[in-house]
């Protein structure tokens, strides 16, 4: 059979003919390929018994959502897919009747005993049978044959002594010659067998292991097992008898555990790779074996620890810079008994650092009241060929930490645009890093500071003043601005005061003596080192008067 479904594939007929003959004759199909609930299943050559309890399990397992429909074309183009097909052939092998009501199954009712056949299965591509079978198989009605190639018996504790999985092997040559439908396996209770399995046991692990599990094992007494070849007519073969002593088992069977994995080493050295492994089971281990992954891709296995008192690997490759790797520690138990530790995923990246950019300078422009300091620099050597982009820092005036700021655009050039975010004055302070190849980033540049003029200055706001018979002192608030001069008081709207006389850090005013009972108003005006003026303040009118101190307030 294909290991992939062919695409196009629309459903198969089942053809027979006698030993050394030549002519096939249809035993069922054409058997559409689908999974519907308003599947006709008239043609997979079951009796009339057979077919309705049939219908009915089919039947509820879609009512009851563990059955969906899918049709054909979707089926095929889903079963493409490696992972859903290993699903699929699961799925189908736990219940043959799934297999039917996909079309992957039929009845034979015609079989005469002690007559030879030989059955083929031709797909329908396209809706048009195929002249030769994928696959073929040989029967003898009624066959009952002798089978014993049976080996590497052995007992797995699942949850304890009474729970456990027996696996063996079978020898798959002789096996193949014979038409089967799998092992049933019993275990002597008294003088009677109890079968343990279900379903016969058809499937093999990837180690070529079929496996069943016992649930009501005796814990301390040795127990003892039978495992038969099942014919297609369900004749059993000969009791292949084998133990299991629960007194020889380990409990608890320990899996090891990945303490540490060191990549960041140069690349000759590799991957270091430490773990370890419970004491009370240390005595029982065999040997370490190391698995490792490049994912999506399988496991293979790189290395053996042939000591089990070392906890350690070196793996030296061929290794992947900048490659996800998985790794899983196997420990091998002398029984044979195989736990591999937890999968552990790491980022390889072996320590390459680019040097640090140098030579960084700024300039600023203005354009369309916007403000932008262009910053440029040098890599750290012309042979540079590790570096793959930069890192930006920049402070913000109101915290003066470094940020990255390039956390949404990649940085590959040595030149970047930086606006200036606020409107007033400040102080800004940049550096630059590599980021090579590896991932790993270069010591920052030079840190440079770049002073920016203010593009609006803000309104001063006169908050509260107080006059005192012919005097006033006027208090306002103003933000902290780099590039401010001082400021301008405007009494009647004449200036008084320049920014000469009031400083940036004044942030009030004495009006000195006034005429007695007079009105006067006042304004505030905010002056930068470049000359640029603000808005002035709203106006306050003050009145003089020959009394105690007043204070008035906004």
């Amino acid at each position: 059979m294909p290991k992939t479904v062919p695409a196009n594939l629309n459903g198969f007929i089942l053809k027979k003919r006698r030993e050394k003959e030549r002519q096939w004759s249809v035993v069922a199909g054409p058997i559409s390929f689908e999974l519907s609930s308003a599947k006709s299943y008239e043609n997979l050559g079951l009796t009339n018994e057979t077919l309705l309890s049939f219908r009915e399990e089919i039947d509820s397992l879609f009512q009851s959502g563990k059955l969906k429909q899918i049709d054909n074309s979707k089926l095929v183009s889903e079963l493409q897919d490696s992972e859903k097909l290993q699903e699929f052939k699961f799925g189908i092998s736990i219940n043959y009747n799934v297999a039917r009501a996909a079309g992957l199954g039929c009845d034979d009712s015609d079989v005469q005993m002690g007559i030879a056949y030989e059955y083929g299965l031709f797909l329908m591509i396209n809706q048009k049978e195929q002249s030769r079978p994928v696959a073929t198989f040989r029967l003898v009605g009624g066959e009952k044959f002798f089978f014993n190639r049976i080996y590497d018996f052995n007992v797995r504790l699942f949850t304890n002594k009474r729970n456990v999985q027996l696996l063996w092997r079978a020898d798959q040559q002789t096996l193949n010659l014979f038409a089967h439908r799998g092992f049933n396996v019993y275990r002597r209770n008294g003088d009677e067998w109890i079968k343990i399995n279900p379903t016969p046991v058809i499937q093999r692990n990837p180690d070529g292991f079929y496996s069943v599990y016992d649930s009501s094992a005796s814990p301390t007494e040795v127990n003892e097992y039978s495992i038969r070849l099942i014919s297609f007519f369900n004749f059993e073969d000969s009791e292949n008898f084998f133990k299991y002593d629960p007194n020889e088992i380990i409990e608890t069977y320990e899996k090891p555990e990945i303490l540490q994995i060191i990549g960041n080493l140069s690349y000759d050295q590799g991957i270091l790779l430490n773990f370890k492994i419970a004491e009370s089971v240390q005595r029982h281990i065999d040997r370490f074996e190391i698995w490792r992954a490049l994912p999506p891709g399988p496991f293979t296995k790189i290395g053996v620890i042939s000591d089990p008192n070392t906890y350690s690997y070196n793996d030296k490759g061929p290794l992947i810079p900048k490659e996800y790797y998985a790794y899983r520690i196997k420990a091998v138990y002398k029984d044979q008994t195989e736990i591999s530790s937890d999968e552990v995923m790491f980022y390889y990246l072996p320590k390459i650092v680019p040097p640090r950019p140098k030579n960084l300078r700024a300039t600023v422009r203005t354009q369309n009241m916007r403000t932008f300091i262009t910053l440029e620099w040098e890599k750290g050597n012309q042979q540079d060929t590790i570096t793959q982009e930069f890192y930006i820092y920049a402070s913000h005036p109101l915290s003066n930490d470094l940020r990255w700021i390039n956390f949404e655009e990649a940085i590959r050039e040595t030149r970047f645009v930086y606006e200036v975010p606020m409107d007033q004055g400040a102080t800004y302070r940049f550096c630059v890093s590599s980021l090579g190849k590896y991932m790993y980033e270069s010591e920052p540049s030079d840190t440079i500071t770049v002073k920016v003029a203010s593009k609006v200055l803000p309104v001063p706001i006169i908050k509260r003043w107080e006059v005192d018979s012919n005097t006033a002192m006027i208090y306002w608030e103003y933000p902290d601005v780099s590039d401010l001069k001082g400021f301008r008081i405007y009494r009647d709207g004449m200036l008084i005061i320049t920014e000469n006389d009031l400083s940036a850090d004044r942030r009030s005013f004495y009006t000195g003596p006034m005429r007695y009972f007079s009105q006067y108003r006042f304004e505030i005006e905010a002056i930068s080192h470049d000359g640029m003026a603000s808005m002035r303040s709203v106006p306050v009118e003050i009145v003089t008067e020959k009394k105690k101190k007043q204070v008035s307030s906004n």
